[in-house]
């Protein structure tokens, strides 16, 4: 009897420490489905299910609210160390200086929106840049794409929207020309009702500029994070690489 409880007593000391032992990492939600969303009124998308899947498969722990945060706050927290890691960012030069990026998770391209009966007369950013006025970009404030929409000489920029939801009922009440973001997330957008019969999708040549092509997005850590924890999330990444291919397929395969 004794035995038993001595044996007992050290599996849940070893429990006890596994759990305190777990890597634990704050992190943000951003507005950017299907990356994050509620699906039956539960955290979903490929980075909440990127995350489930390196709890259930390493050491680790991934602590968040499930509210939207801004990109500019996102920034911010990973700035000041308050969030440790970001799944899903494209890599800019500003973000380097206060963020260490790891390996690629999924690349995106970049498409335009615009009215379901806009005749779209234009074809790439010089003919938007000709348009003055008439050819007004709308823009997801804090994005990796709309700093680099931003450095396009004579592209006017409207980036006072904070998403996607919030650009597009711009666009259909007329302010703007053109909504440009990732496929990845307008891709998602249009499938909701209603949509398809406001919009519609449109290429857009965005002739030197390499940084609205095809963008790889990776995980990112706040710099205040460990060099140890980073090459233990990189190492976990790279072994599920498989599995998070399946994470992204299955939230773009419809």
């Amino acid at each position: 009897m004794k035995k038993t409880i001595l044996l007992l007593a050290l599996s849940l000391s070893c429990l006890s420490a596994f759990g305190q032992n777990k890597i634990i990492l704050a992190t943000d939600i951003q507005d950017t489905a299907p990356k994050f969303m509620l699906k039956d009124g539960k955290p979903a998308g490929i980075g909440i299910d990127i995350m489930n899947l390196l709890e259930a498969t390493g050491n680790f722990k991934f602590r968040y609210e499930f509210k939207f945060t801004p990109g500019k706050a996102i920034q911010a927290n990973m700035k000041s160390g308050e969030s440790d890691i970001h799944i899903g960012w494209a890599l800019t030069p500003e973000r380097q200086k206060f963020a260490t990026f790891g390996e690629e998770l999924f690349k995106v391209t970049y498409v335009g929106v615009v009215r379901k009966d806009d005749k779209a007369d234009f074809k790439s950013v010089s003919d938007l840049i000709k348009l003055g006025d008439q050819g007004i970009v709308l823009a997801n404030f804090g994005a990796a794409s709309t700093a680099s929409l931003k450095k396009i000489q004579g592209l006017k920029v409207d980036e006072s929207g904070e998403d996607m939801t919030t650009n597009l009922a711009k666009l259909a009440g007329g302010k703007g020309r053109v909504y440009i973001f990732h496929n990845l997330g307008i891709g998602y957008e249009m499938q909701k009702p209603g949509n398809a019969s406001k919009f519609r999708v449109v290429n857009i040549d965005f002739e030197t500029h390499e940084a609205l092509k095809e963008t790889p997005q990776f995980v990112a850590f706040s710099k205040k994070v460990p060099a140890e924890t980073v090459q233990k999330i990189n190492s976990a990444l790279v072994k599920s690489k498989k599995e998070i291919d399946a994470i992204v397929k299955k939230y773009t395969s419809n």
